[in-house]
């Protein structure tokens, strides 16, 4: 297989990354929708019971966590603007070999066994292969790619 040269920045991330943005909007709206129940409850008895507090709760533990889930999305996209790379991926029989530039500089590279990986994930324009440690390879998607990876034994990921 040939190497594959990906540009690493916020389109990637944004890819990467997007199931989690659509769970944090979800997750905010629910908040709202939980502590507008709650409001409703307490505007119609004008008193405050224990479910009614259970809903006001769970809406602002869901409403915080929805917020800083959605601004730590939002910071990885803008932090992979800033710190665009570059990544060279040449697949080879029993590793991948890789290599990072950053402003034409090389900042890492490496070989990395198949058996470190767990899995792949496809979307429009890249391949993303999660390594043991729950990180990710955003390789551009090429033909011919999603078949060499099923052939070292990686699974797709829906």
């Amino acid at each position: 297989m040939e190497k594959i040269r990906t540009t690493l920045d916020e389109r990637s991330v944004k890819e990467l990354l997007h199931g989690a943005i659509v769970l944090a909007i979800i997750s905010f709206a629910v908040s709202l929708l939980t502590i507008a129940l709650f409001l409703v409850f307490f505007f119609h008895d004008m008193h405050v019971d224990p479910s009614s507090i259970s809903l006001l709760i769970a809406g602002g533990i869901l409403l915080l966590s929805s917020i800083l889930l959605y601004s730590m999305q939002k910071l990885a996209i803008k932090r992979a603007r800033q710190f665009a790379r570059e990544a060279t991926y040449e697949f080879l029989d029993d590793v991948i070999g890789y290599e990072v530039y950053r402003d034409e500089q090389l900042m890492e590279s490496g070989k990395l066994p198949y058996q470190d990986f767990l899995d792949y994930r496809e979307t429009k324009n890249y391949i993303f292969v999660r390594l043991r440690n729950n990180t990710y390879l955003a390789i551009d998607k090429v033909d011919g790619l999603s078949d060499f990876l099923k052939s070292k034994g990686l699974k797709r990921r829906r």
